[in-house]
């Protein structure tokens, strides 16, 4: 296993189901040095699962202006080349990610949502919101 045990903590007590796994990418947006990511690809592996990424684009985050927008997409193109290349597709969505992740997730019949841990209220917020909670 290539993520400790201890480092995974499941936020819905609902068993993954068949389809995709979706790696919910918003605190860590790097292809490398992602656990979540390589947790969520492990259990791609395992399943035989494909693996897709989501990046949800909350464009009134708050304190965020525009150069720190132009910033973050610029590493996302980034990251999306090197995802690429491994195969794994990087879908970008805009709006509150507290609808709009269930959303895509439901419109992919995911089987598992992988996500980063993140402290931030917001963050903690918009995961609250999700489905299976």
């Amino acid at each position: 296993m290539l993520v400790h045990p201890a480092r995974i903590r499941p936020l819905s007590p609902n068993a993954p189901q068949s389809g995709p796994i979706v790696y919910w990418m918003h605190r860590d947006q790097r292809a490398v040095d992602n656990w979540s990511l390589a947790a969520a690809g492990e259990l791609a592996g395992r399943s035989g699962a494909p693996l897709i990424v989501v990046f949800a684009l909350a464009r009134d985050f708050p304190g965020t202006t525009d150069r720190h927008y132009d910033f973050m997409l610029r590493g996302l193109a980034e990251t999306e080349a090197a995802l690429r290349t491994c195969g794994i597709p990087l879908v970008l969505v805009t709006g509150n990610p507290a609808v709009t992740v269930p959303a895509l997730l439901a419109e992919l019949g995911a089987g598992v949502c992988v996500t980063d841990f993140d402290p931030l209220r917001i963050k903690k917020r918009w995961k609250a919101l999700c489905p299976g909670r």
